[in-house]
């Protein structure tokens, strides 16, 4: 009998561990969450190309009237939800002059395609192209040069640091922002299954059906010269803080890191009252 149980929880627990270990990094939803309107800001919709054909949706959130404007923020957004729940997280900086460029991946929102690695790379590569041609049509009509900045939350951030190495006008962003990311999809697959007691005897799953072939881990370096920001709350219960610390490990100067102090995944920014965005202001006036 005990026999017996031991294998059917080995059973499940493998049959739960495969889910598991793709289900964490994409977890989309079709369904509308708000509209930049309901923060008080205008937007239009923008629709582009994915390399392999899919129609990716995006919104172009002009920088508050009354404000001066100092450049564009390409945000790449978390692995659940849509660019709908998601804008919320960088809403107030288009209150602070930066018009947004947010967007979703394949499958996400109202986004053509299956998000999978390679495609959200692609997409994201597609992104940062159509952030630059909407930049620049904004030059023309102000007759003066923005600062481009790519941001990347979560999922986000793993994949940007990717995909800036395909993206062939990385030298004229002005920075990148990587906020509560991983350096490895097999790390923190692992890590995931070795949260639940069901599934810590899987751990090795995590390098069986997991792929490393588009971590972030082999191209954080070649961001540079361009300035780097990694950004990382101490008390992320979804991304450990110890991957924020590898990040900046492997990135070259010039880069900085903080480290937030009771911060959790994404927050922070929103943490203690926004106590932090008076820093993320300066560090963005300083960028060339």
């Amino acid at each position: 009998m005990r026999k017996r149980f031991a294998l059917a929880a080995v059973t499940m627990a493998f049959l739960l561990a495969v889910p598991a270990c793709t289900g964490v990094f994409y977890q989309p939803a079709g369904r509308l969450y708000a509209t930049p309107v309901e923060a008080g800001l205008p937007y239009r919709e923008y629709i582009f190309t994915a390399p392999g054909g899919a129609q990716l949706g995006g919104w172009w959130i002009p920088a508050a009237e009354g404000t001066e404007e100092k450049g564009t923020i390409i945000h790449c957004h978390g692995n659940a939800q849509n660019m709908t729940a998601h804008f919320m997280n960088v809403a107030w900086l288009a209150k602070e002059g930066y018009n947004l460029f947010v967007f979703d991946y394949e499958g996400y929102g109202a986004s053509e395609g299956v998000a999978t690695p390679a495609h959200v790379n692609g997409d994201i590569v597609a992104a940062l192209e159509a952030g630059m041609q909407l930049t620049r049509e904004r030059e023309r009509n102000i007759g003066r040069r923005l600062k481009v900045i790519a941001y990347g939350q979560s999922l986000g951030g793993a994949a940007l640091a990717r995909a800036l190495a395909d993206f062939e006008e990385k030298a004229r962003l002005s920075g990148v922002i990587e906020e509560a990311g991983f350096y490895s999809y097999q790390a923190i697959a692992r890590q995931k299954l070795a949260q639940w007691w069901l599934t810590w005897p899987m751990q090795w799953l995590g390098l069986l059906l997991v792929s490393d072939e588009y971590s972030p881990e082999r191209h954080i370096a070649s961001i540079a010269p361009v300035p780097l920001l990694v950004v990382h709350g101490d008390a992320d219960a979804v991304v450990p803080v110890s991957h924020g610390r590898r990040i900046f490990e492997l990135a070259r100067d010039p880069k900085e890191y903080w480290e937030i102090p009771g911060g959790g995944h994404i927050e922070a920014f929103h943490v203690n009252g926004g106590a932090y965005r008076p820093r993320l202001l300066a560090w963005l006036a300083a960028l060339p």
